[in-house]
């Protein structure tokens, strides 16, 4: 068994013992992605000036653009891996319908939205960063992903954020919202 395998049966065995800790993982792997997006969207709106309302959300749009749609996509498209209840034939807690699941598109695109709240709000952007991390452990303990799935699925999130950041503050336009 290798290391993917091991950390996935440890998380996975804890599923099925209490309804109470079943609900609550379902809650993290399928709905506090939309509580991200929502504290994204207020984060976002209450930024003081257009200018900066648009560099953010520029960012964040062109960020998730990168990581979800580009990135994890193309790396789906290119390498067709199994899901962990596919590959093992296990029941999970959720239904789920796709197969692949290398990288965690949950994670490229909620992992975007966290760190543009971070970037923003330190105090709310650590609740996003902390319900992230939650979302990707409940994935693999609900069975539809494997650890190096959400590992990977951050990782794109992490590269696309702060390589958008840079590339629109290299080109001045962090600058001419900072000086409106």
């Amino acid at each position: 068994m290798n290391l993917d395998e091991t950390i996935f049966t440890a998380l996975a065995s804890i599923t099925h013992q209490s309804n109470l800790l079943d609900g609550l993982i379902i809650i993290f792997a399928e709905y506090i992605g939309y509580l991200i997006a929502i504290i994204w969207f207020i984060v976002c709106i209450t930024r003081k000036g257009w200018k900066e309302r648009v560099y953010v959300f520029a960012v964040s749009a062109l960020s998730v653009i990168m990581s979800w749609g580009i990135i994890t996509e193309g790396i789906k498209h290119l390498y067709e891996r199994p899901r962990p209840f596919v590959a093992l034939g296990m029941e999970t807690l959720m239904k789920f319908g796709g197969y692949e699941s290398f990288p965690s598109s949950h994670m490229a695109f909620f992992g975007v939205l966290a760190l543009s709240v971070y970037t923003l709000n330190k105090k709310l952007g650590t609740w996003a960063i902390i319900g992230i991390i939650g979302m990707g452990l409940a994935r693999i303990m609900g069975g539809v992903h494997w650890p190096s799935d959400i590992i990977a699925g951050a990782g794109s999130a992490f590269l696309s954020f702060y390589s958008i950041k840079l590339l629109l503050t290299h080109k001045g336009y962090a600058q001419s919202v900072r000086t409106s």
